[in-house]
């Protein structure tokens, strides 16, 4: 495992441990790469707008990242699009 795995799991134990963040307890923290904004919004679309909760974001002019808390409705619209990709 590596710096960032390690992190990303501690991250996501800080969260699941903290009383304001009850709501979230199910949900899957990620931390994205830099992306271009175009394929952000993309992203966006895919797992549904409504079932992301950022944390962190970040523009540098011709990318972006972020750190997101993903609903378990947006990992399965994630899988479902995983699946028929590979169909």
């Amino acid at each position: 495992m590596d710096i960032q795995d390690l992190l990303s799991e501690a991250i996501a134990e800080a969260i699941k441990s903290d009383p304001k963040m009850a709501e979230y307890r199910d949900w899957t923290y990620r931390d994205l790469p830099r992306m271009t904004t175009e394929c952000l919004e993309e992203l966006k679309l895919l797992i549904g707008e409504e079932n992301i909760k950022w944390i962190t974001y970040a523009d540098y002019g011709d990318s972006v990242r972020g750190q997101i808390l993903i609903s378990p409705v947006g990992v399965q619209n994630l899988s479902d699009f995983q699946t028929a990709t590979r169909q």
